[in-house]
């Protein structure tokens, strides 16, 4: 719903709704992390069709988080290995989750025939479900479109790469070590932060960032994903010192499988500006500011 066009106190209403999405702490307490459930992933499904329609299915249809891993070798062969089950470890004062991956039985099973391979990507996705619910101020429930990670998913812990343990036993090596969130909309795959504790203030502000975007995207008629969705990733990067990137289910064929956050599109669009040998354009004064018009500009700068 647009807050444009609504009188009294209705517009402030949902003016509140939409400035109460910086309410992390109910908000994220919404995102809970309990023991992750097993899901099934045939053996022979493709990238595409797990995303597309096993995590995708979870997101809808599954009350609590499912997970799975998937494997891509350097000869081109994929696998979902396996499905995993989570565990959560509270601090001293229940204020913190971690989840706990653990390689499975099945993952040591497929990778024991390549010992020696590097492992180009591995791929460990879980699912937000569209039935956490959010609440606002105001008590109202929803389940928004977007649930992108959360600060637990990005936090170091060291659990993101207790496979390599087994993995080195087996002699094998991991290029890419990827993760990634399946919400409403699509797969969010994030970066693990760099730093080992998070600031409680820096925290703060993230959330502020995060529960707005979560907020106008679901009330905000003329919500511009964009323009949020960039000021979502500079909040992750600034405030926790990880990364983030969205990619749609309608979009997941259209790039490399498992292709995480550093990816980006090639552009097979010839560039027709490009000329070859074309000497620098001549400055030019405009003012008392020296300005570089490229060869051919006539347009005058704004």
């Amino acid at each position: 719903m647009s807050l444009e066009g609504q009188k009294g106190s209705d517009k402030n209403n949902r003016s509140g709704i939409v400035e109460a999405t910086a309410f992390a702490t109910a908000l994220l307490g919404a995102l809970d992390h309990g023991p992750v459930q097993a899901m099934e992933m045939p053996q022979g499904m493709s990238w595409e069709q797990g995303v597309g329609e096993r995590m995708r299915g979870a997101v809808m249809k599954e009350p609590r988080e499912n997970g799975a891993i998937y494997i891509r070798l350097p000869n081109g062969e994929s696998y979902w290995p396996s499905s995993y089950k989570g565990e959560v470890i509270r601090d001293g004062d229940d204020s913190a989750t971690v989840r706990i991956l653990s390689i499975s039985q099945a993952e040591i099973d497929y990778l024991s025939k390549y010992r020696g391979v590097t492992v180009e990507a591995r791929c460990t996705i879980h699912t937000h479900p569209d039935a956490f619910k959010f609440t606002t101020v105001s008590g109202e429930n929803y389940s928004p479109q977007f649930k992108p990670p959360s600060a637990p998913d990005v936090q170091k812990t060291g659990a993101e790469d207790s496979f390599r343990r087994m993995y080195n036993i087996m002699h094998i090596g991991v290029k890419d070590n990827l993760s990634a969130v399946a919400d409403n909309r699509g797969l969010w795959y994030f970066k693990t932060s760099n730093k080992d504790t998070f600031d409680p203030a820096s925290v703060k502000k993230w959330e502020n960032v995060y529960g707005n975007f979560i907020g106008r995207s679901y009330f905000d008629r003329n919500f511009n994903f964009e323009t949020e969705y960039q000021k979502l990733r500079q909040a992750y990067q600034e405030y926790l010192g990880a990364d983030v990137r969205f990619v749609s289910y309608n979009d997941i064929g259209k790039e490399p499988p498992c292709a995480g956050v550093d990816y980006k599109k090639a552009s097979m669009e010839p560039n027709y500006d490009m000329k070859i040998n074309q000497p620098a354009a001549p400055l030019e004064k405009k003012g008392l500011k020296m300005v570089a018009r490229p060869a051919g500009q006539t347009q005058p700068d704004v």
